[in-house]
């Protein structure tokens, strides 16, 4: 099947995750998907639960310049199960903050808006992500990861003095394809996995010989339905895919750097699981264009190891 004529709400620059990083490498890993195969997701991700409104009016807020901090308080306060989550996080070891954080207006203040969005979102995902599937899949495992290299974007970027408000979610959600596709079609997923692990292949590699599309192309397409912005569907949906075409000192160019960087660092220190068997490689050259290097990495890993163990039994559970 052709992807340019499938009636199906495709996005094109999407289909580059399937097609670019595997054929050289892996010998001929990549299959057209069914057109089936395509309809049982786009059924899935109809059938997704939406995020909680607050979720997408305090990104709306965080990401507005003139947005004020009574108007995310406000917001926050109309989902107190969501202000007893933030309360709670602000009055964590994370933070370590010696006086009582007690209301929302304080959390707020103290936390600032880019955490408090991080910490929404978070929150609304851990109880769609932290969940066990009925196959070979550790989805909490997953979600462990998921939130190492979130917070392994934060250090980074902490350390080379870049700015980046989108990054945090996008590395939350990056693999949040593997979920879908193992909700979808959850025997398939139990020998792509199997397939991984037995050739040594990377599992975007393994997903698109078995499946015809891999979990980056399905991460996008949910971002997608979430109504993401675009900057974070291309990053999502593309992570796996070359970035030769992306302009020096983009944003895409840096979501992209970002995210490989954390998922290699996350991987190689054993947190969690993406149920990918490849040794992750760390050249020298993957920390320039954050204006680090590899000296760096011992710096990364201590600061993660330690962020992880302030949010254990907080957000993984």
């Amino acid at each position: 099947m052709a992807i340019s004529h499938s009636p199906l709400p495709i996005v094109p620059s999407l289909w580059q995750s399937c097609t670019d990083g595997g054929g050289e490498l892996f010998g001929d890993v990549a299959v057209p998907p069914s057109e089936e195969s395509l309809i049982k997701i786009v059924k899935t991700l109809n059938g997704l639960p939406s995020l909680p409104d607050v979720v997408y009016r305090v990104m709306e807020l965080v990401h507005d310049p003139d947005s004020t901090v009574p108007q995310i308080v406000e917001t926050l306060l109309m989902d107190q199960a969501m202000t007893a989550k933030i309360l709670r996080v602000a009055n964590s070891a994370y933070y370590g903050f010696v006086r009582e954080i007690s209301t929302v207006t304080q959390a707020v203040a103290v936390l600032g808006k880019n955490d408090i969005a991080d910490h929404v979102i978070s929150s609304a995902l851990c109880g769609f992500l932290n969940t066990q599937g009925p196959g070979l899949f550790d989805r909490r495992a997953l979600w462990e990861y998921s939130l190492a290299c979130a917070q392994c974007t934060r250090i980074l970027l902490r350390l080379s003095s870049q700015p980046n408000e989108r990054a945090y979610i996008c590395a939350l959600l990056h693999d949040i394809g593997q979920l879908v596709i193992d909700e979808v079609f959850p025997q398939e997923h139990d020998r792509v996995l199997s397939l991984a692990q037995e050739k040594g292949w990377p599992i975007e590699c393994a997903e698109r010989k078995v499946l015809g599309v891999d979990h980056a192309f399905v991460g996008g397409m949910v971002a997608l339905h979430w109504n993401f912005p675009p900057v974070l569907v291309d990053a999502i949906g593309n992570h796996h895919a070359t970035t030769d075409h992306l302009q020096a000192g983009s944003t895409e160019l840096q979501l992209r750097c970002l995210l490989d960087l954390s998922d290699r660092i996350v991987r190689a220190a054993g947190i969690g699981m993406n149920h990918d068997h490849t040794t992750p490689e760390i050249p020298e050259e993957m920390w320039f264009p954050l204006g680090l290097n590899a000296t760096h990495r011992e710096k990364v890993t201590n600061a993660l190891s330690v962020a992880m163990g302030k949010l254990s039994g907080l957000i993984l559970t």
